[in-house]
């Protein structure tokens, strides 16, 4: 793993392959280990370049892990890889972010949030409302979220719903589309537009 701790997975005829974790010792020595708060703050620190700590233990039997200078997350690891975890960080920066910015400006938006990942939020617009206000309110956000040094080395999105059609808006660190590309009201015009008509 790029973090310096060591895969090891194991098939087996007929059935999932098995998979388990060690730390490397001396030049042909292995210490097997199991995901604990110090194995996961480790691939943690690698994956986000930041310092973290175990949050406070909100009685679920999950371990969580505040990132240095955002008190109020708590992120939880749902996978991990070779090229580090997959978390929740993302989705409740960006959450965060997003009702910071509807309670500012009095906006009462209709939204879900996902059963699977903590804080990953679904804005649910229908095809009546004012699409042009959800735009621009929409790349003001983007635009805001883009100042947090977090979305310069990582990926964001906010998803967005027009009955049962779905998209995620992303920014930050280069993916598919431009790091701003929908902190442009235009651009985020057309997509509503494109999913109001499917």
């Amino acid at each position: 793993m790029r973090c310096g701790y060591l895969e090891l997975v194991q098939g087996n005829f007929l059935q999932a392959s098995t998979r388990s974790y060690a730390e490397p010792k001396a030049i042909f020595f292995m210490r097997p280990f199991q995901w604990d708060p110090e194995h996961d703050i480790h691939i943690l620190q690698y994956t986000y370049q930041m310092q973290f700590t175990l949050a406070e233990d909100q009685g679920d039997g999950i371990n969580r892990y505040n990132p240095e200078g955002y008190p109020d997350l708590a992120v939880r690891i749902y996978f991990y890889n070779r090229d580090g975890v997959t978390s929740d960080f993302q989705y409740k920066l960006t959450s965060g972010i997003v009702l910071d910015y509807c309670k500012e400006h009095q906006l009462s938006w209709n939204y879900e949030m996902d059963d699977y990942y903590e804080g990953n939020m679904e804005i649910l617009i229908d095809n009546n409302d004012n699409l042009e206000e959800y735009s621009a309110d929409l790349a003001a956000i983007i635009t805001k979220a883009l100042e947090d040094p977090f979305f310069k080395s990582n990926q964001g999105w906010i998803s967005v719903r027009i009955e049962e059609e779905h998209s995620s808006l992303g920014f930050g660190m280069p993916g598919r589309v431009p790091v701003d590309f929908y902190a442009d009201q235009e651009h985020i015009l057309a997509k509503l537009k494109e999913l109001g008509e499917r």
